[in-house]
Parts: structure tokens; sequence; C-alpha cells
């Protein structure tokens, strides 16, 4: 057995031992198929992993560039023009609308034991227990806990995700964050240098992604990112740089009106060579007016440019979002003033939780209050109780106090002379964005006196 506990992988030799320990099997069988078929159906298989599963005819795949293009349409033939990268779809291809990169979800294509027919052969995808080893070097495999090297969030002032607010005074936000591979977690880990390789390109030519502008894709429409600094937007728009980085936004609301929805992405865009730079357009780029990305659109792209200059960027394709020209979401915290016990006996509590939320917003916000009894005997082991989870709905909320009334039965957990500390959490939410305040507790004398 080849498994290596500790860094959940597997490399050397590979048995089906090593299949079910790495990916959390508990199957008895030993049939390679079964194992991931199985794997795959039940979504065990790490995708940022480079050594795993592919589609692919061939009962032996043991090239890295053949594992690189992997993914194969029901003809058998390689899926470059799909964007398939070791078995994940990145960058897709483009001929008249960049609108296609929504569809750049980083999804995970493995094998299925499919039979097919082409030109009167049948054929089938395989299942090897090859694809979880390096091709050349037995000193790498699959590896469980991979990662990738570029990821992003939406945000709204850290507050709301997945929601746009387009008023003239508000920052609409966006976290990408950069931490290339080192060599060696790249022989094991699929890294965003292997979406933007194109097949014409050796390693010492690689397109870089810091040589790349960050750019948010709103249904067919590019709009450029700016920096964001100590909560400073820049004037320009600024390449993609290593570590955390910050950029805003704000879009017109003539352009995308209060109410309705859109697909946005973030993508990363390059020019080919010998047209205009991104740089050159500021303060802001438009899919309409952009002279680099229209040439590229209307010259068609070939089969070897998707890769090098469009790339969607993980966690940040195809998110639907909302549009609002009008109020603001504001800060909305809620936060936990006090906790007091009113009566307490061996099957019965009486408490009262104050809180206080603000929320400069004109919408609907929901107010959720957890409170649980954590019961602390004289001797013996503490035993914790959820009371209740309540939840207050406010429409138009300002900066305002409140108060819960719990009033619960309790299951016998106090049984002798001890102590209750009564602990409440508290959270906020508006649309998809879930924003937690200060907790707070209280604790008393069980019996009370």
């Amino acid at each position: 057995m080849s498994h290596n506990a500790t860094n959940t992988r597997i490399y050397g030799n590979v048995d089906t031992s090593d299949v079910k320990a790495v990916v959390g099997l508990t199957s008895d069988t030993d049939d390679v198929g079964t194992l991931i078929r199985t794997a795959v159906a039940q979504n065990k298989i790490n995708k940022w992993a480079k050594w795993k599963p592919y589609q692919a005819i061939e009962v032996d795949l043991p090239s890295d560039d053949l594992r690189r293009t992997a993914g194969w349409n029901q003809f058998g033939r390689k899926n470059i023009d799909e964007g398939f990268v070791y078995g994940v779809r990145g960058g897709v291809g483009i001929t008249t609308s960049v609108a296609g990169l929504h569809n750049s979800g980083f999804n995970y294509e493995g094998p299925h034991g499919e039979t097919y027919e082409e030109g009167g052969v049948t054929k089938r995808e395989c299942y090897r227990l090859s694809d979880f080893k390096h091709p050349s070097d037995i000193n790498y495999g699959y590896r469980a806990d991979a990662t990738m090297d570029l990821s992003a969030e939406f945000t709204w002032l850290g507050t709301v995700q997945k929601t746009m607010i387009t008023d003239s005074d508000s920052a609409f936000v966006v976290h990408i964050h950069l931490s290339p591979h080192s060599s060696t977690e790249r022989e094991e880990m699929l890294s965003i240098y292997d979406f933007l390789k194109r097949e014409d390109q050796t390693e010492t030519s690689q397109l870089e992604p810091t040589d790349c502008w960050p750019c948010i894709l709103i249904d067919n429409k590019l709009h450029g990112l700016y920096p964001y600094n100590n909560g400073n937007p820049g004037t320009n728009i600024g390449k993609l740089t290593t570590g955390d980085t910050y950029w805003t936004i704000s879009l017109p609301s003539s352009t995308y009106a209060t109410g309705s929805t859109a697909t946005m992405s973030i993508i990363l865009v390059r020019c080919p060579d010998g047209m205009n730079t991104l740089g050159t357009y500021t303060p802001r780029l438009s899919g309409d007016t952009t002279t680099c990305i229209k040439n590229w659109v209307d010259m068609g792209a070939d089969d070897q440019v998707w890769g090098a200059y469009f790339c969607g960027v993980p966690d940040g394709c195809g998110i639907t979002v909302t549009f609002a020209t009008s109020g603001s979401y504001g800060a909305t915290v809620a936060n936990v003033e006090a906790v007091t016990v009113g009566s307490l006996t061996s099957t019965a509590i009486e408490a009262i939780v104050a809180y206080r939320f603000s929320a400069a917003y004109t919408g609907s916000v929901t107010v959720t209050i957890t409170v649980t009894l954590t019961y602390t005997p004289r001797s013996g082991t503490a035993t914790t109780e959820t009371l209740g989870t309540y939840t207050i709905n406010v429409t138009n909320p300002t900066t305002r106090p409140g108060l819960l009334q719990v009033n619960e039965t309790l299951e016998n957990i106090l049984y002798g002379t001890g102590t209750v500390k009564v602990s409440a959490t508290i959270e906020t939410t508006i649309g998809l964005s879930t924003q937690a305040g200060t907790p707070g507790d209280t604790t008393v004398n069980f019996p009370m006196s």
C-alpha cells in the first residue's frame, strides 16, 4: 500500500486499497471500475488534483501532454476547444461573444465507462488505477488535499455577497487571491498556469497571470477593475498581483436597471500580441468600446487563443446578481447587549435576550438569534442544549433595540447543584448574505436562590 496517510497522497505503485483510503470509500469491492465510478458519482475526487481519473479511450494514458488535454467528447476527440485541462473545464472557446465565459465553471469531468461507436469500432472510456499516478515520476500522484492557487470572492464592503448595488456612493468589491504553487506543488496540484498555457507555449514562454488584467464580465459587457487600497479606489485599472488584492467598481444605473438580474463572472484578460493593451483604456472598460476586446472577438478566436487570453477565475464564474439603484446596504450590524434569566427549574427556563442592530437598507432584514444552555454540575460532565432558534423579520430598519422573550421546556438535564450558562448568538441576513454579530451570555447558579 503506497498511501501516505499524513499527506493524503497516492504515489508509487497504486492499488485499490490506496484509492479507498484516500478518497474515503468504505466499499468492500476491489473492482477498479466500481471504485472509480462510485468515487466520481459521489464527488469524492478532488478536482484540483492533477493525477486523477480522466475521460479517455486508451487503456493507458502515459504522457503528461495527453493527460493535460484530457476531456474527450463522445467521438473520442480531445476537447481542447472546450477548455479541458487535466479533466477540469476552465476557459472556453469564444467566437462571437465573450458571454460564454460565464460557463467556465471549472467542473470536473470524470470517466463514465460509456461505450460508443466510431468508424465501425466500439470504443469505451476506461477506468484505470494508473490515473492516480504521475505519468513519469513515482514520487508524485493523486493529492486529496489539492487546492487551486487563484481564488475570488464577490462582496460589497464585506457585508453583501452576490448582490450588486449601483449607487454612486457604493463600492462593489472583488477579492482576488493569487498564491502561485511552488514547482513541487504543481507536480500534484492544478494551477492557474495550467489553464493559461497555450499549446504552442513552452515553460519559459508561459503566460503569467500577473500579465493579465482581472475584469468583471456582466452578461456580455466587460468592465475593468480598480485596485482598492486602504479604502481608497484607484483611478486606473491594474494588473493582477500576487497576494490578497481588493478591486472595486461602480456601475452606471443607466446601464443596469434596478430590479434587473444578470450573470457576472471574473475573468483574466490579456490582449493578443500586436493589439492595444488594456492599460490604455481608463477609467473603465466596456465590451462595446474597448478596441482590444472588440477586435479579438471580431477576428474570431482560433483554438490557441482562448487559453492564453481569457480564463474564468475559480469561484468567480456564473454568479447571479440583482441590481438596485436606490438606497444602500450600509453596515448591517447586530449585537447581543445582555442576557438575563428570570426563572429556572429542572424542567423550564424563562430568559430575555436584549439586542440592538442597525441597517441603512430600505428592504427586508432577517435577524436570527440562537439561544443555548450549558449546564455544569458540581461534579460530572457539562451538557449543552439548544433552547431555540428565533427569527425576526424587519422591513426598512434603522438603529433600534429589541427584546427576545425565551420560554422553553428543558429535557430534564438539570439534576443537581451547579451552574447554568445561557448564551445567545445573533446574525443578520440581507438577500444571500449573512453577517454574524457580537454574541452575549450570562451564568447563574442552579437552583436559583
